[in-house]
């Protein structure tokens, strides 16, 4: 499985990622050690007084060593082994010396004025139901803080999403401290009530944002300071309870620290309850009101866990194992509704931390499991009904027709889960495939490239897209298009990625899509100065198994990144767009000439074909003109074959500057051209054959075995169609052609560089 996270941006907050997992994992294996420290001594009491007659029991937690020994709440220990007891500090010695021996724990005993001895053997296993929750806990709000890490930047939201979460995690993993010495003891406990303070101010901040900005913050400003005044008074308060208890027993159900922590509760719930209705009553728009509705409603189990807190203060249960389980499974609600509310109306993507592969086959394989499991438990029922052998036969069946649907099954998931989960990826893939399927129908690589561009750019929502052809010919060349952006922004990225370039070919070898971050790491100097342009992914265009140009991305207007899946799909579109530029220059190879461009002799004599066929259908006048250089044999001769190429090159850029849309012009031969001009009479066609002559005439070359300017003159015959010419379409385009090229021989025999229309 790829994951690609966001980078972390600077060392700095490298450094406090680092930092912060490796807080989580010292404070989780300290819990796991508290946990296997206090098993081995517990004996499952709480007391609620100590004087000189002893420790009175407020509750006796049913079968741990305390219960099985016959001890019940309101007992009174007065003695252990003949020692008086009259504080908890001389019970734990007792307690240690029982455990380190492996004897028990002789106890004496007043109920009710009546004195017994008994013996207790302290010790339990160790709660792995409960270290596994808190594990699964930290696991799942880590995982949140790391996603909402990655969109950090740019969103209030997901910084304060982180921050909360962040510090949810922390104290989760915070253990109990049991067996651990007072300086930490008290160290943990002033932790709560400081995480307490931050995580009240934060939520309420979060809140107040979700899914928009409240708009009494834009008009009240001093609200969003008087949250975190408020946190920050509340952490104060609660650590000076601490602090005055610390010094007493450890606080009971009706401590000042119990009763001030029910009631931060309470209203930290109404509070952020109160901002969450108050965001789905101003709210318009239906999707927004169904986010901020997803998070209320997360909070339920929490407003129903801290009713029933304050209904029964003094209820024992609070005090179970079990009871600290549910706590810690309603508490997970709360950050799955807003992890849910999340990915599912587009703030983030979950695709950040899971593949949808992994997802679509984790749900197939649930299902097939639930199927093969259900057949496993009605076999008995059929094998009933049926008889022993007729049931095995028919589970039988039925199980091979399970793994003949394994497909269908696996397709009905996969669009299951996309629909559900995923709604806008698929639609990206959706505009995708149109994308292409449109892109197939262009019949030219720069129109092809310039809709590429536009399109993509509005489907991806991003500010701009470039992208780079190699030249099949010359390799340092390259044809380039660019949507979104500034000549100069421009220029500077073709300039660092190019054909020949190390980013260019870096970005071609990979045969898969590349990000910033993968760059800047493989390529740190060549890929300095990029994220000032905003680029973010490069995709590779390939055709036939080999590099044909680069398509370069710059980061989503939103600030959220390209996902793993987003790639994937460039990819695939990338692939489509290369294969249909590669059919192109096919095309154009095969249609036009190389060195000039124009129509080959084959192509060019087909559109004549075509134009005589329409001019019948339509009874309208075709005029062709034939035209020759003068003189071009002398000019290859005295300077060379290259030479001669540049001249046809540029004759041949020349004439066609003065061409419309609807001409076809084509090399006829060597230094012959054939231009074709649909409903032209034979003056119009005369006023364009002037054209191109005096365009040619214009031009002047330098050979590089001369240093005087070199000029070259032309020649041209019109020929145009009339009431006598044949009515059938190739008989038409031959005589049209041969009339052409007679005029054209007058205009040599006549001294050449002029224009001779047809008799």
């Amino acid at each position: 499985m790829r994951l690609r996270f966001a980078p972390y941006g600077s060392a700095m907050a490298n450094t406090i990622l680092v930092i912060y997992l490796g807080v989580l994992v010292l404070l989780y294996l300290a819990s796991v050690v508290d946990e296997a420290r206090f098993a081995r001594e517990r004996i499952g009491i709480i007391y609620s007084a100590q004087s000189e007659q002893g420790l009175l029991l407020e509750w006796v937690q049913p079968g741990l060593p305390a219960a099985e020994a016959g001890l019940e709440s309101g007992d009174l220990i007065v003695a252990s082994g003949g020692m008086a007891l009259n504080a908890l500090s001389d019970l734990d010695p007792l307690i240690e010396q029982a455990v380190a021996s492996g004897t028990p724990l002789q106890l004496s005993v007043l109920r009710e004025n009546d004195r017994f001895d008994t013996e207790l053997t302290p010790g339990i296993d160790i709660d792995l139901t409960g270290l596994i929750a808190q594990f699964v806990l930290v696991c799942a709000y880590l995982g949140l803080t790391l996603l909402a890490a990655r969109y950090r930047k740019r969103d209030l939201r997901a910084r304060l999403l982180m921050i909360f979460v962040g510090l949810i995690s922390i104290e989760m993993a915070l253990p109990l401290a049991y067996t651990y010495g007072p300086g930490v003891l008290l160290a943990i406990a002033l932790a709560w009530p400081i995480a307490t303070g931050a995580q009240l101010a934060i939520e309420l901040h979060l809140v107040s944002l979700i899914p928009q900005r409240l708009p009494l913050l834009r008009r009240q400003r001093w609200i969003v300071p008087a949250f975190y005044v408020i946190g920050a008074t509340v952490a104060v308060l609660l650590s000076t309870l601490v602090l005055q208890e610390w010094s007493d027993t450890p606080p009971a159900a009706d401590s000042w620290w119990g009763r001030a922590d029910k009631l931060v509760m309470a209203a930290w719930a109404c509070a952020v309850s109160l901002i969450l209705i108050a965001q789905i009553i101003r709210t318009r728009p239906i999707r927004e009101r169904q986010q901020a509705a997803l998070v209320l409603l997360g909070l339920v189990p929490w407003l129903g866990y801290v009713a029933a807190l304050l209904a029964w203060p003094e209820a024992n249960w609070w005090n179970t194992s079990l009871a600290q389980l549910a706590e810690d499974l309603i508490l997970l609600i709360f950050p799955i509704a807003v992890f849910f509310a999340i990915f599912r109306y587009g703030l983030f993507s979950v695709e950040g931390l899971v593949r949808r592969s992994l997802i679509y086959s984790i749900a197939t394989g649930l299902l097939v499991l639930l199927l093969y499991g259900l057949l496993a438990a009605a076999l008995p029922w059929i094998s009933g009904r049926l008889g022993e052998q007729p049931g095995l036969w028919l589970v039988t069946a039925l199980a091979v027709l399970l793994g003949v649907m394994f497909r269908p099954m696996q397709q009905g998931v996969t669009r299951w889960v996309e629909r559900g989960l995923f709604p806008q990826r698929r639609a990206l893939r959706q505009r995708l495939v149109r994308i292409a399927s449109g892109l197939a129908a262009e019949q030219d690589a720069d129109t092809l490239l310039e809709r590429m561009t536009g399109e993509l750019r509005e489907a991806l929502a991003i500010e701009w897209v470039a992208a780079l052809i190699q030249h099949d010919r010359d390799p340092g060349r390259a044809r380039k298009q660019a949507i979104g952006m500034d000549e100069q922004t421009a220029g500077e990225l073709f300039r660092r990625i190019h054909p020949g370039s190390e980013l260019f070919e870096h970005i071609a070898r990979r045969h898969r899509p590349s990000t910033l971050t993968e760059l800047s790491r493989r390529l740190p100097e060549a890929a300095r100065g990029l994220d000032t342009l905003g680029a973010d992914a490069f995709i590779p265009l390939r055709a036939q198994h080999r590099a044909i140009g680069v398509l370069c991305l710059s980061a989503r207007q939103n600030g959220t990144l390209f996902t793993a899946e987003d790639l994937e799909l460039l990819d695939l579109f990338s692939h489509q767009v290369a294969t249909r530029l590669d059919n192109l220059k096919l095309f154009q190879d095969a249609t036009y000439e190389g060195l000039t461009g124009l129509l080959r002799r084959e192509a060019i004599l087909e559109k004549l074909s075509e134009q005589c066929s329409s001019s019948l259908e339509k009874h309208q006048i075709l005029a062709v003109v034939m035209l020759d250089l003068d003189h071009f044999k002398q000019i290859n001769d005295t300077h060379g074959h290259l030479f001669g190429d540049q001249v046809l090159e540029d004759v041949a850029q020349a004439m066609r500057a003065h061409c419309r849309t609807s001409d076809a012009l084509g090399r006829f031969g060597g230094e012959e051209f054939l231009l074709i001009l649909p409903a032209t009479d034979a003056e119009g066609a005369r006023r364009v054959a002037d054209k191109l002559i005096q365009a040619v005439a214009s031009l002047a070359f330098r050979a590089p075995d001369s240093e005087a300017p070199i000029s070259v003159s032309a020649s041209a015959g019109v020929a145009v169609t009339d009431s006598s010419s044949h009515q059938d379409p190739v008989k038409r385009a031959r005589e049209l052609l041969t009339r052409a090229d007679q005029a054209l021989y007058r205009a040599k025999q006549q001294g050449r560089n002029r224009v001779v229309l047809a008799q």
